[in-house]
């Protein structure tokens, strides 16, 4: 087993992210990948954090999913955005199963993170803040051109497509038959109670109605379209293993094919979970 130390003391972002890539090449060799490739627990990871990134790599219990989307730290700096997209590439060309969370589409961002993708194939890209099946096809088409230009094999890059808006669950019929590329429809109930115009997430520990409503129909939506449908992170505070238990317990019974960890110890517990099925 590689051993690394990366301590972030007196390092700026640059200097961190230099250090990214020999890290990562000395860690790759321990790189599981049978079972994370079941998506039982996907890891969310921002490509300016180095030791995340690693530890992505490394653990075998979901896929990592490098974070593109607005408000990472390299986003904040110059020239930061394109050494996000070139770090995580690099990531992806470690492992056949990382997933990438790239920038919406109306957000004008979303082909440079493409056309720096395409070549590296990741499993899939996972596109935030889609309304209908009619932007799987507008993004499955823009994937198309870059895995051309790229010299990749058309289709190999497949899409998860996280609904966040009211608009998307009267539209939740349009996913069936979409996209050859759709794999997996999940959600972000941040964004849908900020749509909604809702207070809290919960009321006495439990999703507020309308929120458990929307859950729910995004699992007959996925079923309906015949793909995974995989169950938003936990919201609550770090480190409280025992409600990400319960809440990986509960995505379970209802027939998700997983759920998003926001770090390792998460991604852990929540495969234990799935794996007990």
């Amino acid at each position: 087993m590689v051993k690394i130390s990366l301590s972030r003391r007196g390092w700026t972002r640059r200097e961190r992210a230099r250090r990214l890539g020999a890290m990562a090449d000395a860690l790759a060799p321990t790189t599981a990948t049978t079972h994370r490739a079941l998506w039982r627990a996907p890891l969310l990871v921002d490509p300016a954090d180095a030791p995340a990134c690693a530890a992505g790599l490394a653990q075998a219990y979901g896929p990592p999913v490098f974070d593109l989307a607005e408000g990472g730290a390299l986003r904040a700096v110059a020239g930061g955005r394109d050494l996000a997209r070139a770090q995580a590439a690099r990531m992806i060309a470690l492992a056949d199963d990382c997933l990438v969370r790239v920038n919406a589409l109306a957000s004008g961002l979303v082909d440079d993170d493409l056309a720096a993708l395409a070549q590296a194939r990741p499993a899939a890209v996972l596109a935030p803040d889609c309304v209908s099946g009619a932007d799987a096809q507008h993004l499955s088409a823009k994937l198309a051109v870059h895995e051309a230009l790229a010299g990749a094999p058309d289709g190999v890059i497949g899409l998860v497509c996280c609904l966040s808006r009211a608009a998307a669950l009267l539209r939740l019929a349009s996913w069936r038959g979409a996209s050859a590329r759709l794999r997996a429809l999940t959600w972000d109930p941040l964004a849908l109670a900020r749509d909604l115009g809702l207070p809290a997430l919960r009321e006495g520990g439990a999703l507020t109605p309308p929120l458990a409503q929307a859950r729910a129909m995004l699992l007959f939506a996925a079923a309906d379209a015949g793909v995974r449908a995989l169950d938003a992170p936990y919201d609550g505070p770090a480190g409280d293993m025992e409600a990400v238990a319960r809440e990986a317990q509960a995505a379970r019974r209802d027939g998700f094919a997983g759920k998003f960890a926001r770090d390792l110890d998460e991604a852990r517990e929540i495969a234990r979970v799935f794996a007990a099925r």
